[in-house]
Order: structure tokens, then C-alpha cells, then sequence
């Protein structure tokens, strides 16, 4: 009686002991086969209630008086047959993934199950060749996690390079990406040989500027008045580089200051004299140190009327030439000349051209003033 009641509970023993141990290797088995399948194909689908309440079904229909040694043999037969399972969609846990073997080897991982890794190259320094952006991560901060600074930006530029046509964009967009990156080249590119000079010029102050600002970023950190500071080096940089150009040009009455003078009316009268002013707004000119801690400013004026029907000469003033010098930069300037037009001009329409050049560069800029002469007071505008 003590045997039966000893071997009852000896038997109860056991079949818990399986359980529990069908249980664990359940889940280790599953686990070894999910990270198994998750190498070499995508994921399946979740299992439905009824997978599962099946599989716990098959533990409640296992012989409960079975020995171990049986459980063992069971689960070895079932892992060999999710081996030879097919894959793809999952259909390898069909077999019984309740009954793995703690004694099975893990599967080695093999070209097809090795897990992927993103498609970006490295050498030993850590730079590797670019990366190509058509193949990166979808997220953004992945992206930027898996490729290298220099080669996203070396990529960017090749691709900058070949798809834009504008000589003039590419050389800014390339100027930019040089504000943002210390290994970008600080000489002109290639590009830079199908621009004027003037567009060289303004290039290599965008790159200049913009290298600069990094700089000061990396070595003492850039606040609002130094970034403002850096616009304002910039745009007197760029005053500098500007072609010699008269940007405004007028005959007047009276001249007050820069910018503010009195329009000369037209037409005028056949017969008389006409005092008046030519009021002259100047940029691009130069203004060169005199070596006492001054800037000078040196140009030469001209001014030739042409009768407008057959462009011949009917009065000229030969070139003058006005020079300025101030302890500052001037930013601003303007001439003004007082020009006395002869009674002998006829009746017609005239050009009045003046003519600006710059001694210390030798650049020259040119602008035109058309008038008319009318011999009837009523449609002269310049009355006493």
C-alpha cells in the first residue's frame, strides 16, 4: 500500500517534472527557432488563440506516465522535423513548436541566415567611400547613425555637381555645403572655370564667409552680434567686389544730399542757356588705404550730349577727375556737377551721356539721360 501510495506519488512527481520541463524547452526551443527564422526571413504573422490553446492542448494529451528519457526522444524527433520543415511564411514552427530539445546545437548561421546589415562601407580610418542616399534608412536619425558626416556630404556634392546645370548655383550650393563641412576644398573648383569673374568673385566671398562662421563656431561658439558681425563683413566684402556701376543718374534742379535732389523739368527751350545739375549715385568704386590711416577715393567724370536721330557730337565736357578722402570707408557716394548747356543746341531729341571711371582700377561705368529741346515756351518744362 505504502509502494502504490509512494509510486502515486513518484508518478505525479515525474509527470510535473515533464511538464515543466516540456514547458521550458518549449519556450527555449522556441526561442532558438524564432531567432533562427527572424535571420532568414521576414517576420510571421502573430499566432491566433487557436494556435495557441492547441499547442497547450498538446501538452494536456501527453502521457502523463511517460519517462523522460521518452520526452527527450518525442522532442528530438520534433526538432528534426522543423529542420527538414520548408521556409518561408513561418511554416517551419508548424511541425510541434512545443517540443524542443535542450540538447540540440543551435543552427549556425549561414550566408542566407546571417542577419542583414546596412548597406554602407567602412574602412579602417571609419570613412569609407560615400554612401548612396538611395539605399539609406527611411528614419533620418537612423540614417544619420549608419553613414559617416563626410561621406553623406561627399555624396551630396557629387550629386550636386552632376545634376545642377547653372554654373552660377552650383558654385553657391557648393560654397554652402563648404560652411558646414572642414574637409570641403577651399580652392576654386572646377566649376568655378565657366564663371565671369565677377561671379568667381561673389562665390569665393559666400565660401570664404561661410568657412569662416564655422570656424568661429568650432573654436568659440557663434552668438547673435557675431553672426551679425560676420553679415555685415560680409556685405562690405561684397560692396568691394562689386563692378564699378552708376546706379542712378539725373539731370536736377537743385542737390541736397544723397539721394535727395530736385528733378530738372524737361523739355527745354531752343535759344537759351541751361544751368543744371548732374546728380551721379556711384557703387562698386574703390576706396584704397593712403598709408596715413585714410581711404581715398579717385574718380573721373565725363559727359558728351549726341543729338539722338544720328548720334553726332553736340557737346562734350572733357573728363574731370574728383577725389575724396575720408578716415572711414565710404559706403555711400554721389556726384554732383554743374553742367551749362550751350544756346546753340537745336531743336531735337538728345542723349546725354556720362561717363564714370575709376582711377585706382581703371573700371568704367557709363550712363545715359535722354532730353529734348522744343522750340514753343508752352511745352518747354524748364520756364523762368
Amino acid at each position: 500500500m505504502r509502494r502504490t501510495r509512494s509510486g502515486s506519488r513518484s508518478g505525479n512527481a515525474g509527470t510535473t517534472l515533464c511538464q515543466c520541463s516540456q514547458l521550458l524547452l518549449c519556450a527555449a526551443g522556441l526561442g532558438a527557432a524564432a531567432l533562427a527564422g527572424c535571420a532568414s526571413r521576414p517576420p510571421a504573422a502573430s499566432r491566433t488563440q487557436e494556435e495557441v490553446d492547441a499547442s497547450l492542448d498538446s501538452f494536456a494529451a501527453t502521457d502523463r506516465g511517460a519517462s523522460l528519457e521518452q520526452v527527450f526522444a518525442s522532442n528530438a524527433a520534433a526538432l528534426e522535423s522543423l529542420k527538414q520543415a520548408p521556409s518561408g511564411g513561418g511554416a517551419g514552427l508548424a511541425a510541434n513548436p512545443g517540443q524542443p530539445t535542450l540538447e540540440a546545437p543551435a543552427p549556425a548561421e549561414t550566408a542566407a541566415t546571417a542577419p542583414a546589415q546596412p548597406a554602407v562601407a567602412h574602412s579602417e580610418t571609419g570613412m569609407g567611400p560615400p554612401a548612396d542616399l538611395d539605399h539609406l534608412a527611411a528614419d533620418p536619425q537612423q540614417a544619420l547613425a549608419i553613414a559617416p558626416t563626410g561621406s553623406l556630404l561627399a555624396t551630396l556634392r557629387k550629386r550636386l555637381l552632376a545634376e545642377e546645370q547653372d554654373p552660377l548655383r552650383r558654385g553657391f550650393l557648393e560654397a554652402a555645403l563648404a560652411g558646414i563641412d572642414a574637409a570641403a576644398p577651399s580652392a576654386a573648383s572646377a566649376a568655378d572655370e565657366t564663371l565671369t569673374p565677377v561671379e568667381r568673385e561673389a562665390v569665393a566671398l559666400c565660401r570664404d564667409a561661410l568657412a569662416q562662421m564655422r570656424e568661429r563656431l568650432d573654436s568659440e561658439g557663434l552668438d547673435a552680434l557675431t553672426l551679425l558681425e560676420q553679415a555685415r563683413n560680409l556685405g562690405e566684402k561684397a560692396e568691394e567686389a562689386l563692378p564699378l556701376t552708376i546706379r542712378r543718374a539725373a539731370l536736377a534742379r537743385r542737390v541736397e544730399g544723397f539721394g535727395a535732389f530736385e528733378p530738372l523739368p524737361t523739355p527745354l527751350l531752343a535759344g537759351r542757356a541751361h544751368p543744371m545739375g548732374l546728380y551721379i549715385e556711384i557703387e562698386g568704386f574703390s576706396r584704397k588705404p593712403d598709408g596715413q590711416g585714410r581711404y581715398v577715393v579717385e574718380l573721373g567724370e565725363e559727359v558728351t550730349v549726341r543729338h539722338e536721330a544720328d548720334d553726332l557730337l553736340a557737346w562734350r565736357r572733357p573728363e574731370q577727375i574728383v577725389r575724396d578722402v575720408s578716415l572711414n570707408k565710404r559706403r555711400d557716394f554721389y556726384l554732383v556737377d554743374r553742367l551749362d548747356l550751350p544756346a546753340t543746341l537745336t531743336v531735337g531729341r538728345y542723349i546725354l551721356k556720362a561717363r564714370v571711371r575709376d582711377v585706382a582700377t581703371g573700371q568704367i561705368a557709363e550712363a545715359t539721360i535722354p532730353f529734348e529741346v522744343v522750340a514753343d515756351p508752352k511745352l518747354a518744362g524748364n520756364r523762368p
